[in-house]
């Protein structure tokens, strides 16, 4: 009897003890905070995964005006710089070297910038000068001193009075707010391109 009194005692001893162990379990507070962190992992996670996919870069595809407009300002600025190379090479005067120099500086500004837009409107940019424009850079070709630099700067002349035409129709016309932004900046450089290019051209070389 004693024996069997004694069991019921240890057996019941165990089962308060294992009942406080549930109930320290549920009020522990590194238990609940453990389980705060995890909902917290997972709601993170799904934020972060949201936050991925807005980032996500929108594109745009041009008309077939502005992907045009985009491409020839592109090779355009392409031949001005490698003309303005040649000139840094090839010419005598000091005031057509300056030319060349800001040529190079501000069309170099407008490739980039270009290159920049290119990817969000579905655009690719020619790797060298259109054909239209080669023959610019061919006609340079062989030329050296005064020769070099008259020809360059009556080409200059000519070619920004064809460059501000299509900027200003691109600037009022334009359908992508990109592209007519792009226009609408580069015209007064153009037009301060060509006010120089009028004035070296009627120096003696």
């Amino acid at each position: 009897m004693k024996l069997q009194s004694l069991s019921l005692s240890l057996l019941g001893a165990l089962i308060i003890c294992a009942c406080g162990q549930a109930d320290n379990a549920k009020n522990d507070p590194n238990t609940s905070d453990a389980t705060t962190v995890d909902n917290a992992m997972r709601n993170d996670t799904g934020a972060t995964s949201n936050i991925t996919n807005n980032s996500a870069t929108a594109t745009v595809t041009l008309d077939s005006m502005d992907q045009n407009f985009a491409l020839k300002a592109a090779s355009g600025s392409m031949a001005e710089i490698q003309m303005a190379n040649m000139a840094m090479q090839n010419g005598s005067n000091e005031r057509v070297k300056a030319f060349a120099s800001m040529m190079i500086r501000d069309h170099g500004k407008a490739s980039e910038e270009l290159k920049a837009m290119a990817p969000t409107k579905s655009l690719t940019l020619p790797t060298q000068p259109m054909p239209e424009h080669m023959k610019h850079i061919d006609m340079l070709k062989g030329k050296t001193g005064a020769a070099f630099d008259k020809t360059y700067m009556q080409h200059m002349v000519m070619a920004h009075q064809a460059d501000i035409k299509e900027f200003q129709k691109a600037s009022g016309s334009a359908k992508d707010s990109s592209v007519k932004g792009f226009a609408t900046r580069q015209l007064p450089v153009l037009r301060m391109h060509l006010d120089s290019a009028q004035a070296i051209s009627k120096i003696k070389m």
